[in-house]
């Protein structure tokens, strides 16, 4: 029994995906019953944050804060998505230290 109903009604009401990232995992279903908490935010990094601001501007996307370089280097651009959940798209500038191989040092 998985929340009061047998695995497999369960999983054929729910569908999703999740994905294994080291130490945690990501997952993502077709339902959420709860709106995300506020400190809720998703990470995605884009080769280009300020085209895809321009992309996410003409389709009407809610920008909460404008692509701008932080004092750690990286790009960062703030948009909601329509469940309120705050996406950060950040770009890797090629001269950034994350960019460098580390594997020789």
């Amino acid at each position: 029994m998985t929340l009061g109903a047998s695995s497999s009604s369960w999983v054929a009401a729910i569908s999703g995906i999740v994905f294994f990232l080291g130490g945690g995992y990501l997952e993502l279903t077709d339902r959420q019953i709860d709106p995300p908490a506020p400190s809720t935010e998703l990470w995605l990094q884009v080769r280009d944050v300020r085209e895809a601001e321009r992309e996410l501007r003409a389709a009407g996307i809610s920008i909460i804060e404008s692509a701008d370089e932080k004092p750690w280097g990286l790009i960062e651009l703030r948009v909601s998505d329509p469940d309120g959940l705050v996406l950060i798209l950040v770009e890797v500038p090629s001269e950034h230290p994350l960019r460098r191989d580390h594997r020789s040092i």
